[in-house]
């Protein structure tokens, strides 16, 4: 019981993280193209490490709260169904 167990959380773990970076891996590529977009007079007035470091950062972040709200979700998606279940048979 415990091996599968551990076997159903390795394959939610690795099904959340495929989902998460195919998200931003598309936003990540969006905001190249909206960068690329942009007029040179707009890149020359910003420093290129701030442009880059915010890219990388802010698309990690939002990788990692995609992942991991996710899995909040689906482990707490049983718990709200069974709690609103007893709060309509005890009413």
């Amino acid at each position: 019981l415990t091996l599968i167990s551990a076997a159903l959380e390795f394959a939610e773990r690795v099904g959340v993280t495929r989902v998460a970076y195919r998200i931003v891996e598309g936003l990540r590529e969006d905001l190249l193209q909206q960068l690329m977009s942009r007029k040179l007079r707009y890149l020359d007035r910003k420093r290129k490490t701030d442009l880059v470091a915010r890219l990388s950062t802010d698309a990690g972040s939002l990788e990692y709260v995609i992942a991991s709200g996710t899995t909040t979700l689906f482990r707490s998606l049983p718990t709200v169904i069974l709690f609103l279940a007893l709060l309509v048979t005890l009413s």
